[in-house]
């Protein structure tokens, strides 16, 4: 006898953080269009989409097909055109927006946490950076709280090899946003102070 499989139950909080991981990419990458650079890949989409368009009722003529299906062929031509334009810049928007680093920084946060359940986990929406090498880490934490992310402050920042340069603190821009905790960096560990000695007035 065939055994029916049973079906994968998706918990519902996974897809809560699924869907806000893709809006907030989607989102970044959208901001992230102000650079030159970063416009160039969506221009030359725009231009293949278009060039594809213009395309479409010669690819049609050329495809055999029973004429009364014709147009049926015709309208699904010209409905995947724009479809594939549409996936194909949000993929690219996503992609876009994705900080650099991102995976090995959520899974380091992720340690350090201690936090097993999938859901539950930060992810880094952004890295945005301030004058020298300092940036601006925020990151997604609706179930974490921000007490947990200060009591772990020390050991979050000696993973990721950063020293911060004030407290750490919600998001937005209030900074109100419960579910965004930001933090203030500058790159490597803080340098011990050095006492000065009488040769080095000289």
């Amino acid at each position: 006898m065939n055994q029916q499989k049973t079906p994968i139950d998706i918990n519902p909080y996974e897809r809560k953080r699924t869907r806000a991981k893709q809006r907030h990419r989607l989102w970044e990458g959208f901001k992230q269009l102000r650079k030159p650079m970063k416009t160039i890949p969506v221009l030359l989409l725009v231009v293949v989409s278009v060039i594809a368009w213009n395309m479409k009722d010669g690819f049609v003529e050329q495809f055999p097909a029973i004429p009364l299906l014709m147009p049926v062929v015709s309208l699904t031509v010209a409905a995947a055109v724009p479809i594939f334009f549409m996936l194909l810049l949000a993929g690219l928007l996503s992609l876009i927006g994705t900080p650099k680093q991102a995976r090995d920084i959520d899974d380091d946060v992720a340690t350090v946490l201690a936090e097993k359940d999938y859901y539950k986990r930060p992810f880094l929406i952004s890295r945005a950076p301030l004058s020298g090498d300092a940036e601006v880490l925020t990151f997604w934490s609706r179930w974490i709280s921000i007490e947990k992310w200060r009591e772990n402050e020390t050991a979050i920042l000696d993973t990721l090899n950063l020293n911060a340069l004030s407290s750490i603190r919600y998001g937005g821009k209030r900074g109100n946003n419960r579910r965004l905790v930001v933090l203030v960096v500058g790159h490597g560990a803080t340098p011990p102070e050095r006492p000065t000695l009488y040769g080095d007035e000289f």
